[in-house]
């Protein structure tokens, strides 16, 4: 068995499979995402474009393929660019990555966040849906794929990101309750009128 990590081909490109990433010479699937998970993304994606909008620079990339290296092509929830930037063919810088993490948080805290910690980007925030929370890892180091600070915004915290502060997430904006969780919010019982 003669197993070589895959490498990104232009061809792979024209498959646009959503439901496959390539992380470090593996295609991994993406997953199922929560029923919450979209409408965290969504709400997520609105609030940073209207910020980069005020900002008047920067666009936002709703889980596209991000190309990092031959061997890693991985398709982020988010992503925040400033607007000189580009990826085709590998080019660019991010200034913010976002993931938002249910079953796919082991995923996200391990290889995706040493992944992007040898990649050009500024800052990479979890949103844990489980937990509630924003894990935030910033001043990485591109030679060791470390983020030299990692913290944990919670209920009534926002993040913000360090060198872009018009780049911010509150979480209470985006978790709803725990109660709240699921396809829809519990129904109301309706009583008879007399």
């Amino acid at each position: 068995d003669d197993q070589r990590p895959l490498d990104h081909d232009p061809h792979l490109d024209a498959i646009d499979d959503e439901e496959i990433e390539l992380v470090h010479g593996a295609l991994v699937e993406v997953g199922t995402a929560e029923p919450w998970h979209d409408r965290v993304v969504a709400e997520a994606a609105a609030r940073l474009r209207s910020q980069v909008a005020v900002a008047g620079r920067g666009r936002v990339l709703v889980q596209a393929p991000l190309p990092l290296s031959d061997y890693s092509v991985p398709r982020p929830d988010l992503v925040v660019t400033d607007a000189a930037s580009h990826w085709a063919g590998g080019g660019g810088r991010a200034l913010l990555v976002v993931e938002v993490a249910g079953a796919s948080l082991a995923k996200d805290r391990g290889p995706k966040r040493l992944l992007y910690g040898h990649a050009p980007i500024d800052e990479y925030w979890i949103v844990d849906l489980e937990a509630g929370c924003i894990e935030v890892f910033g001043d990485r180091d591109p030679a060791l794929g470390l983020w030299a600070s990692a913290g944990v915004r919670r209920r009534g915290d926002t993040a913000q990101h360090r060198g872009h502060p018009h780049l911010c997430l509150a979480i209470d904006d985006l978790i709803p309750l725990p109660w709240m969780r699921g396809p829809s919010p519990p129904m109301a019982l309706e009583v008879p009128g007399p």
